[in-house]
């Protein structure tokens, strides 16, 4: 299905599909969109292993994109961020730059040890890749020491007070801020809360 916009609020849910869905939207945009589609598929190729797993899977990622890209194009939002270094990363940074916005990730545990991508290329242009843990920072660096600009940002899950502390508000009127937000929509990732 198409994206759900959720007025006032800044925020979109888009649902890609599954392998079947992702692999016809694909299709109809190499027919329908030949060098735009090529692009995301030779984007998306660049950062999976060369293995038959990995050229099936950057065809589902590829066609995920080009379906959220038509969804969303045209549209006013500033940020993007995806939540796991693996599918959902690359969809959101084959949509970031069709879209020509800057982008950001984050990752958690199974994405950091055992990586399906290459992060170095999956991150290189990110402007940030949120961890959750010491540990998960440690093993992020090891991943990217091919692309040494990628900035790292702890983010972890039991932040101190002065984390949390609300800071002051900006002078003059406030601006709405428009993100994409690409991750499992499931109770527990807490995506309601944050909303």
């Amino acid at each position: 299905t198409g994206g759900e916009h959720h007025g006032g609020h800044g925020f979109s849910v888009h649902r890609a599909g599954g392998g079947a869905r992702s692999y016809l939207c694909l299709g109809w945009n190499l027919l329908a969109r030949p060098r735009r589609t090529m692009r995301l598929v030779s984007s998306t190729l660049a950062c999976v292993p060369k293995t038959p797993r990995g050229v099936w899977r950057a065809g589902r990622v590829a066609g995920a994109a080009a379906r959220i890209i038509g969804d969303l194009r045209g549209s006013s939002w500033q940020h993007l961020h995806a939540h796991f270094l693996h599918m959902p990363a690359l969809v959101g940074k084959l949509v970031a730059e069709a879209l020509a916005i800057p982008y950001s990730f984050s990752a958690h545990a199974r994405d950091l040890f055992v990586p399906e991508f290459h992060l170095g290329h999956l991150c290189r242009q990110a402007r940030f890749v949120a961890v959750c843990s010491a540990g998960g920072r440690r093993r992020l660096q090891e991943l990217l020491a091919e692309a040494p600009g990628v900035k790292v940002i702890d983010l972890f899950h039991a932040p101190g007070t002065a984390q949390t502390k609300p800071g002051a508000a900006a002078p003059g009127e406030p601006q709405p801020f428009r993100m994409i937000f690409l991750g499992r929509l499931v109770e527990k990732k807490g995506l309601d809360v944050v909303i």
